[in-house]
């Protein structure tokens, strides 16, 4: 349902005045931003996995293709596991570096998604 048809089924049907109608149509623009920047910022953390995973493999003599992720997103506490062990990924404050402390998972059931 548009904007414009829900105001004014909304104003009809509860005989409320058009000044209500604006402060829910504020609530709801307030809402749609706040999604927007979380959708900008989870997208921005997606294109920083790709040279995260080329950094890791690097650093350890490994192609990209051998390094695995538990998350579509780069955020501290991920997984990453190579040679077969595991490690839980810690980010500096301004992410331009990490560390991998050995980690040893309860459920290793893998989904792989591409």
């Amino acid at each position: 349902m548009s904007v414009a048809t829900f105001a004014t089924v909304y104003i009809h049907a509860t005989g409320t005045s058009e000044s209500s109608f604006f402060l829910l149509l504020l609530i709801f623009t307030g809402l749609q931003i706040t999604n927007l920047e979380y959708d900008y910022h989870q997208h921005t953390q997606t294109l920083q996995m790709r040279p995260f995973i080329q950094a890791v493999a690097k650093d350890h003599g490994l192609r990209a293709s051998q390094v695995v992720v538990n998350s579509t997103t780069l955020t501290d506490g991920i997984l990453v596991r190579f040679r077969g062990r595991d490690y839980r990924v810690n980010m500096s404050p301004n992410g331009d570096n990490y560390t991998l402390t050995r980690a040893h998972v309860v459920d290793h059931t893998v989904t792989i998604r591409k």
